[in-house]
């Protein structure tokens, strides 16, 4: 149990090194900087103000997957707002989702958006709308 602590310690105060370390200084504002250009970026896409979202949360879910996905809008092969399918709105519980296929060759992805009386939440991953009744 000693050297568990001693090791958490040592990393810790790593860590904190690390936070106060001007090369972490220059890549949070290199971030920042480029978090701001990309917010001047306007994209097109089909599904931009038919989700009954508002415009700025509609434009934040690109920006928030390519963030997840370690991209940028100005990299060729990057995700775009155009390549997010739209499926739409379904209620569950206290909170109205709303559901995109991510257009990949690899793999089935989709990214949602739940609003609930207190919460905006974006994510993404497997999980599906529910099944709709016939």
């Amino acid at each position: 149990m000693i050297n568990q602590n001693a090791e958490e310690d040592f990393l810790t105060a790593s860590l904190q090194e690390f936070l106060k370390s001007p090369a972490y200084k220059q890549a949070v504002e290199e971030s920042i900087a480029q978090m701001r250009e990309e917010e001047e970026v306007i994209e097109a896409a089909p599904w931009f103000g038919v989700t009954g979202l508002g415009d700025d949360i509609e434009r934040e879910l690109p920006r928030y997957l390519r963030r997840e996905f370690g991209e940028s809008v100005f990299e060729p092969n990057a995700l775009k707002a155009e390549d997010l399918i739209y499926l739409g709105a379904f209620d569950e519980d206290d909170s109205q989702n709303h559901f995109w296929r991510i257009s990949t060759e690899q793999e089935e992805v989709s990214a949602d958006i739940s609003v609930g009386p207190e919460h905006t939440l974006m994510g993404w991953g497997d999980r599906a709308p529910p099944p709709q009744e016939s």
